[in-house]
C-alpha cells in the first residue's frame, strides 16, 4: 500500500485524485503545516524541500521501497505504475505533457504567488497581487481555449493532464475575484470531471 503524505491543497489533491483514479491502494497521512511537520526530520527524508505531496511506495522499481516527491513526478510515476491515463497516441501524449507542464510551472507558480501575497503577506502592494492574478488569468485562458477545441486537454480522452489540472479549477481559482466565470470551456470541463467518483474521493482527502 502506498503511503501518501499530503494536505488539503490543490497540489495534494492532484495526487490523491490520481491514486483514486488508478485504483491504487494508499494510506493518507495529513501533514500539519501549522505544527511544522513538513520541516520535521522524518518528513525531510521524504522531501528535502519540505513540501507536500510525497509518497512512499513499498513496491517501487525492482520491488524495493521508493520515496518520491514533486507533484508532476508523482502523477507520472503512478501513471506508469498503473498503466492508466497516458495516451497511447504520440500526438495526444505530447499534448498531455504540454498541459501538465503548463499547470506544474506557470499556473501553479501564479497561484502560489497569489497565496503568498494575499494570505501570508497581506501588507503587500496591490501591484504584486495584480501581477499574479494577471499571470493566473493568462494561463487559464490557455486552458479555456484548448478546451474549446477539445473535450479534454490531451484530446478526446481523459488523461493525466486533466487529473493534474482539475484541482486548479476546483480549488486554486477560489482566490480569483471571478473564479471560473470568464472561462466557459474550463467551467464545462471542470463540472464534468467533478462528477467522476475517483475525483470526488480524491478531493475529500485532507479536506477540512
Amino acid at each position: 500500500m502506498i503511503e501518501l503524505y499530503t494536505a488539503g491543497t490543490a497540489n495534494g489533491q492532484k495526487v490523491s485524485i490520481m491514486l483514486e483514479e488508478c485504483g491504487l491502494p494508499y494510506n493518507p497521512h495529513i501533514v500539519n503545516f501549522a505544527a511544522g511537520e513538513h520541516l520535521s526530520p522524518p518528513f525531510i527524508t521524504l522531501n528535502p524541500a519540505g513540501k507536500i505531496p510525497a509518497i512512499v511506495d513499498p513496491e517501487g522499481p525492482n520491488g524495493e521501497p521508493f520515496a518520491l516527491s514533486q507533484t508532476l513526478a508523482i502523477v507520472l510515476y503512478l501513471a506508469e505504475k498503473s498503466g492508466k491515463f497516458v495516451p497511447k497516441d504520440i500526438w495526444e501524449r505530447a499534448e498531455a505533457y504540454r498541459y501538465m507542464s503548463l499547470v506544474a510551472s506557470d499556473i501553479s507558480g501564479a497561484f502560489t504567488g497569489l497565496f503568498v501575497f494575499t494570505h501570508m503577506h497581506p501588507q503587500s502592494t496591490t501591484q504584486v497581487v495584480d501581477h499574479f492574478q494577471a499571470q493566473a488569468a493568462r494561463n487559464l485562458r490557455v486552458l479555456d481555449k484548448r478546451l474549446g477545441d477539445s473535450p479534454f486537454l490531451a484530446g478526446n480522452a481523459y488523461s493525466v493532464a486533466d487529473i493534474l489540472a482539475y484541482p486548479v479549477a476546483a480549488s486554486s481559482v477560489k482566490g480569483l475575484p471571478e473564479q471560473l466565470g470568464p472561462y466557459p470551456n474550463l467551467r464545462r470541463w471542470s463540472e464534468e470531471i467533478a462528477e467522476r467518483p475517483g475525483v470526488k474521493r480524491g478531493m475529500a482527502v485532507g479536506a477540512p
